[in-house]
C-alpha cells in the first residue's frame, strides 16, 4: 500500500514540476519579431550550405524566437551563384535580430552550425538602436574565428572592423587588427 502512495505522491510531483517549468518557458518568452515593412539591402549569404539545411535552422531560430512567421513572412531562400544559400528580407528585419541570426546560423542550439555565414547591409537607422558606429555606411556582419560564440563582427569596405558582444549586453568596441578583408565576403557581390 505504501509503496503504491509513494509511486503517485512521486508521479504527481514530477507533472506538478513539468507544469512549472512549461509555465517558466512562457514567462521569458521573446517579444515577437517587429516587421519594419520597408524596402532594404540585407542579404545573408551562407556558404556551401543547401536551401534544406539552411531552412531547417531558421525554422529552429523562429521556434527560440517565438516567431512562427519568420520563415514564411520573413526570408526568401536562393540558391546562391557562388555556392550556397542566400537569404532575403524582403519586409526587411529589425538590425538586432539580424546579429543574432548570423551568430545563431553559426552556433545553432542542438545542431551543427554553418561554416562563415555573413550578412551584407547599409547601416540604417535600426543599427542606431544597437549603437552602431558610422551609420550610412555598407558593412557585413559576420563571426570571427578568433572571437568567442557570442560575438559578431561589422567590417567596413575600408576594412575597418568592431565586434558587437552579446556578452557585454549588446556594446560595440573597435578592434585592433583583423586578418579578414571586405573584399573577402563574396555575399558584397550577390
Amino acid at each position: 500500500m505504501w509503496s503504491f502512495v509513494l509511486v503517485v505522491l512521486v508521479g504527481a510531483l514530477g507533472i506538478w514540476a513539468m507544469l512549472i517549468q512549461r509555465a517558466r518557458r512562457k514567462a521569458f518568452a521573446f517579444p515577437p519579431i517587429e516587421w519594419p515593412d520597408r524596402k532594404n539591402d540585407k542579404v545573408l549569404g551562407v556558404p556551401g550550405a543547401n536551401v534544406a539545411s539552411v531552412r531547417d535552422v531558421i525554422a529552429d531560430f523562429a521556434h527560440c524566437y517565438d516567431a512562427p512567421d519568420f520563415l514564411e513572412r520573413g526570408v526568401v531562400l536562393e540558391t546562391a551563384r557562388y555556392g550556397g544559400t542566400t537569404i532575403r528580407f524582403p519586409r526587411d528585419i529589425p538590425a538586432d535580430i539580424l546579429v543574432y541570426f548570423v551568430n545563431y546560423l553559426r552556433y545553432p542550439i542542438d545542431r551543427s552550425g554553418f561554416d562563415d555565414p555573413h550578412a551584407c547591409c547599409t547601416m540604417d537607422d535600426g543599427f542606431a538602436k544597437l549603437g552602431s558606429p558610422r551609420l550610412g555606411s555598407k558593412g557585413v556582419i559576420y563571426v570571427s574565428e578568433s572571437s568567442d560564440y557570442d560575438a559578431v563582427r561589422l567590417l567596413f569596405p575600408d576594412n575597418e572592423a568592431w565586434e558587437f558582444s552579446f556578452r557585454v549586453g549588446g556594446a560595440w568596441s573597435k578592434v585592433a587588427h583583423e586578418s579578414r578583408r571586405y573584399g573577402d565576403f563574396w555575399i558584397v557581390n550577390a
